[in-house]
């Protein structure tokens, strides 16, 4: 998650913002909140926000997934693009940042749609499959902990129904994955995650430079 970019014509940048970006009041009030509190820079993009609503409905997805709830900005955006009837779980090994933020999901009458669990994502994932949820999701966001994201790819792909899309966050780490100088542990997890998407079979996938680097995977 991020609210910078890798695009710095700040000119350019903000033109596409002004001709892209059609937030509800509600999104926008949120927005407006986490930003002007610690970590703001954590925030996802509100372009990428609403490329996923987009991906969502023309997909036709019904029940999804979201690794990683922070501020709920993420899971308010993913369910307002579900139908009345669809179902979002929302997951997160902590709700510390959320507690002042679930008050909009309220406000947007989206509070049904959500299915919060609180507890390690690869174990809520792992539940969701020892439940026989798999094949039956439409839609996974992933934005969580980076050296898991191996681990987040392959539960989701298991969870996920023929058709169904994997957006997975921060694929570019601000420009730090091509720089080979670069050994941090999250950096390798996240370039050994683009690899082993680039080499799956089992799937289609595309790297685009959208917020800091998001890859789209659809499971064939």
């Amino acid at each position: 998650m991020s609210l910078e970019t890798l695009l710095k014509d700040e000119k350019l940048y903000q033109y596409i913002l002004d001709n892209t970006l059609k937030p509800l009041p509600i999104q926008q009030q949120m927005l407006d909140k986490a930003k002007s509190e610690a970590l703001s820079q954590m925030i996802t993009a509100p372009e990428q926000l609403q490329f996923m609503q987009l991906i969502i409905k023309m997909i036709g997805a019904q029940k999804a997934i979201e690794v990683g709830v922070f501020k709920g900005i993420g899971s308010l955006a993913i369910a307002l693009a579900l139908p009345d009837n669809g179902q979002l779980y929302a997951l997160d090994v902590t709700d510390e940042y959320l507690k002042d933020y679930v008050q909009y999901w309220d406000q947007a009458k989206i509070s049904h749609k959500v299915n919060l669990k609180i507890s390690p994502a690869i174990e809520s994932l792992r539940l969701l499959l020892d439940q026989g949820h798999q094949n039956t999701f439409d839609f996974v966001y992933i934005d969580a902990n980076k050296n898991d994201y191996p681990d987040y790819y392959e539960l989701s792909y298991l969870l996920i129904c023929p058709g169904g899309i994997i957006v997975l966050d921060n694929m570019l780490r601000g420009g730090k994955v091509a720089d080979e100088t670069i050994q941090e542990a999250s950096i390798n997890a996240t370039r050994n995650t683009n690899t082993l998407i680039k080499n799956d079979t089992r799937v289609e996938s595309v790297l685009l430079p959208v917020g800091d680097g998001i890859t789209i995977v659809r499971k064939k």
